[in-house]
């Protein structure tokens, strides 16, 4: 009676384990929605993401290798971050549906005040650049 009853105990902080560590990572899917000023957790969960992905998939093996029901867990923790691995893991596709040189193309530069410099040499060279480069539209700031 002893072996069982500590066998179950053991089965039932297995079940409780997993439940934590998919709760954890549900809840470190929003860390880049919260800002680290308003929470220390946070960011350290959002570092933790791709260790607490990597524990969940295991304990989803091992739930599944057991034939459990609970392997469902982990794995609805991971895809709760679907959100995360697709912005880590990016499919890129070639597409053509860009003409050949209808694109474009922007440039901005921060003049800060041309270095102070009083002759307008700076200022020809920027206003030739874009001529030379192809570019549609150009953008120059100052910044005091």
């Amino acid at each position: 009676m002893g072996k069982s009853a500590v066998k179950g105990l053991f089965y039932i902080c297995l079940i409780a384990a997993t439940f934590v560590l998919a709760t954890i990572t549900i809840v470190a899917a929003f860390s880049g929605n919260v800002a680290p000023v308003d929470s220390v957790i946070m960011p350290l969960l959002g570092l933790a993401v791709p260790v607490l992905l990597i524990v969940n998939l295991i304990t989803a093996l091992c739930w599944a290798l057991a034939r459990k029901r609970w392997a469902l867990v982990p794995l609805v923790a991971f895809f709760c971050n679907w959100g995360y691995l697709t912005s880590v893991f990016q499919l890129h596709l070639p597409k053509d549906k860009t003409p050949a040189g209808k694109y474009l193309k922007i440039a901005t530069y921060n003049i800060h005040n041309f270095g102070g410099e009083i002759t307008g040499y700076s200022c020809k060279e920027i206003a030739w650049r874009p001529s030379s480069r192809l570019l549609r539209s150009t953008c120059a700031a100052a910044v005091s």
